[in-house]
């Protein structure tokens, strides 16, 4: 067995055994067992307090001996049982190794080892999450939220989904719902209260995944869903020194309720016990929850600190050109040729890879595209004052560096954004992209000042009309 393999049977053991924190000498006799068994010696073990459970579990899921992942799936459904009793902990890390593991499971999951943020999400929570609206799940989560909510609550998990929860703050007389965001910041003036309501109850799934699970707490793994899914958060546990949380990522479609049965269904069944316990958090009339994820939610919207911008540019202003609005500061300590490139990848959507290729028809659509990247970007060089001057080669290596390089040390020092990476220009490292050069920003958040003074979403705006129509 190779030296990586062995490190993974024995990161997969190790939480496995301290799933529900307790630790037997039932337990330690199997784990030398196993240690004798997979060949785990002393610097397998300390290796394996260095890697991830999501990095342990790919490393066996991708790997080509079919009879390993089934020999290890098979001692985990042991180990679970060598002290004579399954905890609802350790069975839910045993259906998460089950999904990952067993070749005949249909379900395409993921899991996630994600560095414990300040968001905090209880084990066994089961959170809907989104990154772009699905208007058909929504519509059977929004008919048959009862039945998916009690089939969860019944095996002891907590179902969270965000429109339940800000329909509950949007019924509420909005005098009071404002008199409840004053007493917990007494500090905040009444100007600001009136914004943060608007916030809250404008709140969706897929702007609490972008803006506060991605941008704020930088859970950046959840960037890559595509699918509408079940986030299951199944354990904490440790990778060196730091704190990680590991979450089951289930994709779900119009089965939902099929989809989260089934889970029950398998969950309850590796269960010892017939008891469970029942997590009854559902708010109710005139009362609020304060805790857990719901005292989490209203606190990101109640604090200051690591704000989500909005970026307001002017193309007839020079140092006040790009603004971040919501922190009032400007990109400034930049000469116009970095406003451009920052402008123009504003308005390349998807980014762009610079990269040369060497062969010929690979090398001919190369030199199509970084012309057309170069005479968008000369327009956008004229268009903030530029005309008349000759504007530098955004497609020479040593020149774009300096100016990536300078973009990146200006927005890296504005502390007050939430994630200062979503505004800097970034090289995307791994997937169909790698290596592409992008601003990672939701477009939404960017308005564009026409000539009139008035700001224009950025799709809008003649800026970008005049980049996109360079072809």
């Amino acid at each position: 067995m190779a030296h990586k393999h062995r490190v993974a049977v024995a990161r997969i053991f190790s939480d496995l055994i301290k799933a529900d924190r307790i630790i037997d000498t039932g337990e330690i006799s199997f784990w030398l067992e196993m240690c004798q068994k997979h060949d785990i010696d002393e610097k397998v073990k300390a290796d394996a307090t260095n890697i991830s459970l999501a990095e342990a579990i790919e490393t066996l899921r991708y790997a080509d001996d079919e009879k390993l992942r089934r020999d290890v799936l098979e001692d985990c459904r042991k180990m679970t049982t060598s002290d004579g009793f399954c905890a609802s902990t350790e069975a839910l890390l045993m259906i998460t190794l089950s999904k990952m593991l067993d070749d005949n499971t249909e379900e395409q999951c993921e899991v996630l080892s994600i560095k414990r943020s300040s968001f905090e999400i209880d084990v066994a929570t089961a959170l809907y999450i989104e990154n772009s609206f699905d208007s058909e799940v929504n519509e059977i989560i929004a008919e048959r939220y009862r039945s998916i909510f009690r089939e969860l609550q019944f095996a002891g998990f907590n179902f969270i989904y965000i429109p339940k929860i800000i329909d509950h703050y949007r019924r509420t007389d909005p005098q009071m719902f404002l008199e409840i965001l004053r007493f917990l910041a007494p500090t905040k003036k009444a100007d600001q209260l009136e914004d943060i309501y608007r916030d809250i109850i404008g709140m969706t799934t897929e702007k609490f995944c972008r803006d506060i699970m991605i941008n704020r707490c930088n859970m950046t793994e959840l960037r890559g869903i595509n699918q509408p899914s079940l986030l299951i958060k199944v354990s904490n546990s440790y990778v060196g020194d730091i704190p990680y949380a590991n979450y089951l990522q289930i994709p779900v479609d119009d089965e939902i309720v099929a989809t989260v049965e089934n889970f029950v269904d398998r969950f309850t069944g590796m269960l010892s016990s017939d008891i469970y316990v029942i997590k009854t958090a559902e708010e109710s009339n005139n009362q609020y929850h304060y805790h857990g994820f719901y005292k989490q939610l209203l606190e990101k919207f109640l604090t200051t600190s690591n704000i989500n911008s909005a970026i307001e540019i002017n193309p007839k202003s020079r140092k006040e050109m790009i603004k971040f609005k919501d922190i009032d500061r400007y990109l400034n300590n930049i000469n116009r040729r970095e406003r451009a490139l920052y402008i123009a990848l504003l308005c390349q959507e998807g980014g762009i890879d610079f990269s040369r290729p060497t062969s010929g028809p690979q090398l001919r659509t190369y030199n199509q595209r970084m012309d057309r990247f170069r005479r968008r970007y000369n327009a956008i060089y004229d268009m903030i004052g530029g005309s008349g001057s000759t504007p530098p080669d955004p497609i020479d290596a040593q020149s774009r560096s300096q100016m990536v390089s300078r973009i990146r040390k200006v927005v890296g020092s504005l502390t007050q954004l939430q994630n200062p990476e979503n505004y800097t220009i970034t090289r995307r490292a791994n997937g169909p992209d790698a290596g592409k050069l992008f601003i990672d920003l939701d477009r939404s958040q960017v308005t564009v000042t026409d000539d009139n003074g008035q700001p224009k979403p950025l799709t809008e705006s003649d800026l970008y009309n005049a980049f996109k129509a360079i072809q």
